[in-house]
């Protein structure tokens, strides 16, 4: 279908068809606040519009791209509340600053181990991976960044969390 066509196709598919799709997708999600669903309705139709070419039935894939947005929508709503409900966190004093310093130091101790132990042939890239991994970064941004394996990092930061617990360190293995 040529780009032309398609922009026609979904003109004339979201005069005919937005204002139903909106109803329907209200109908089912009751507590999502009207014009979020028109926005999501809205949204997938821009969606749709992006796509190199359209498929045999646009319609149908509007209403599967469109019920997913507004269903991701109620699941981020439940977050939202989730979190706000969550108790608000101590005030954090010098005796706590302390201690998080002090297991920093722990943790910064036990990452030559750890990378001498799950880094196989790279535990200089692990070590990397690792100072990544505690400055905040997720197990795959701090593989990814220091080119190893997300397992790799994360059997080590689960290593390295049995081992400051004081419970059983993790053994890399997967028979207990």
């Amino acid at each position: 279908m040529h780009r032309r066509t398609c922009t026609d196709t979904l003109s004339r598919l979201y005069v005919d068809h937005s204002d139903r799709l909106c109803a329907s997708l209200r109908r089912k999600f009751r507590a999502v606040p009207p014009d979020l669903v028109a926005d999501r309705v809205q949204d997938a139709f821009v969606m749709l519009l992006r796509r190199p070419a359209l498929p045999d039935d646009p319609e149908r894939l509007l209403c599967t791209i469109a019920w997913r947005l507004v269903r991701a929508e109620v699941r981020h709503q439940r977050v939202r509340v989730r979190a706000a409900q969550l108790p608000s966190p101590a005030p954090v004093g010098p005796g706590h600053r302390l201690e998080a310093r002090h297991r920093l130091r722990q943790v910064q101790a036990l990452v030559p181990a750890a990378a001498a132990r799950f880094g196989g042939r790279q535990p200089q890239q692990l070590r990397v991976a690792l100072g990544i991994r505690l400055g905040g970064a997720t197990d795959t941004h701090a593989a990814e960044a220091a080119g190893v394996r997300r397992e790799a990092v994360n059997r080590s930061v689960r290593w390295m969390a049995g081992r400051l617990d004081g419970g059983p360190a993790y053994s890399g293995s997967m028979v207990s």
